[in-house]
């Protein structure tokens, strides 16, 4: 059992949960209709990458002294199953962050979701249940830590943000104007340091939020950022059908069908609790950092890049290929239990 601190998101990670998608046997029991034979090769194709590219972030978090925690398949699998033959296409636990919040040593976790079920079996801390906070389930990453401040979205209503007071009154809030989640718009790589999204924040928001610290503009956001990933080589011509077909709110990696109005009309009828808005996330902010030296991201913004290592904040970058179809970064696929603390703090 792990007992969770984390009060900021570049104190040294410690403990950390990593998402999941569904099993590939699982997904074959789900896809398991003949309506579904156009997109079956499809989603096999995002659950076997995903989980590749899952096992590699989990290799290197692991190589850096890491202990990473992953879903309960056990738990999972049969609810995944069981949900699906009621009609329910929850997303599995890709993204732990959307159903947990630890902020020093008080975990909020909504615990009814599918991808909340696995991880209350391994956290010894008191939960309170999101169910009870009467905040909404899709808020939690608008709430962004830094030390004893919390900085508030745009999307958390005035009653979310009293009950939020009633159960953290010891800290600062500072509320901004900051859309969506704010994990999505920027990142504090250390004390001192942040990169943000220029297009959703104001520069003078930054200077009043961060005072004296370096900041970063991250311009490239959605399908703007290079989506040819890793290398300076580019792979494979990405098809933008399947973007226009959704307007631009996902994306399969390295589709090349000549079907693709069904794929996205099935996709869309039948699963669209796992796609996102893509167009509007700014993958290369949603970084996890390992320690004010180190963080990993999927950098596929050179300049971004560059700016953040003449800071000498070093950086790893990983694959995560269908963040566009799950709408989901680095950040989003993880939370940080335990960072390493100061018991006085």
């Amino acid at each position: 059992m792990i007992n969770c601190y984390s009060k900021n998101g570049w104190d040294p990670l410690e403990t950390v949960l990593l998402g999941g998608f569904v099993e590939p046997d699982t997904l074959k029991v789900i896809l398991d209709y003949s309506k579904f034979d156009p997109i079956r090769p499809w989603l096999m194709k995002i659950a076997q990458e995903t989980e590749e590219d899952l096992d590699n972030i989990q290799y290197v978090l692991e190589q850096h002294g890491v202990q990473v925690i992953r879903p309960d398949w056990e738990i999972v699998r049969e609810e995944q199953v069981r949900r699906w033959k009621s009609g329910d296409t929850e997303i599995a636990p890709i993204s732990p962050r959307n159903d947990l919040f630890v902020y020093k040593d008080t975990v909020i976790a909504r615990t009814d979701s599918l991808s909340g079920q696995p991880w209350k079996t391994f956290i010894d801390n008191d939960i309170i249940h999101l169910q009870d906070t009467q905040l909404a389930p899709v808020h939690l990453p608008c709430i962004f830590r830094c030390n004893d401040r919390l900085i508030i979205g745009n999307e958390i209503s005035e009653y979310e943000l009293a009950r939020l007071k009633d159960i953290l009154p010891d800290s600062e809030y500072i509320r901004t104007d900051v859309d969506g989640h704010v994990d999505a718009r920027m990142a504090t790589l250390r004390e001192g340091l942040v990169v943000y999204a220029i297009k959703d924040i104001e520069q003078t928001l930054i200077n009043e939020t961060f005072p004296g610290w370096k900041h970063i503009f991250c311009k490239k956001y959605g399908f703007n950022a290079d989506p040819r990933h890793y290398s300076e080589e580019p792979p494979e011509q990405i098809d933008e059908t399947l973007r226009a077909l959704t307007n631009n709110r996902w994306d399969i990696f390295g589709y090349n069908g000549d079907n693709p109005k069904e794929v996205a009309s099935l996709i869309d009828d039948n699963f669209s609790n796992w796609t996102g808005k893509a167009y509007e996330t700014h993958f290369d902010v949603n970084m996890l950092t390992i320690n004010p030296n180190l963080s990993i991201t999927v950098g596929t913004d050179k300049e971004l890049v560059k700016q953040i290592e003449q800071e000498g904040h070093e950086l790893i970058v990983v694959p995560l290929r269908h963040r566009w179809f799950f709408d989901q970064g680095l950040h989003c696929i993880t939370c940080d239990l335990v960072r390493k603390h100061d018991n006085n703090n």
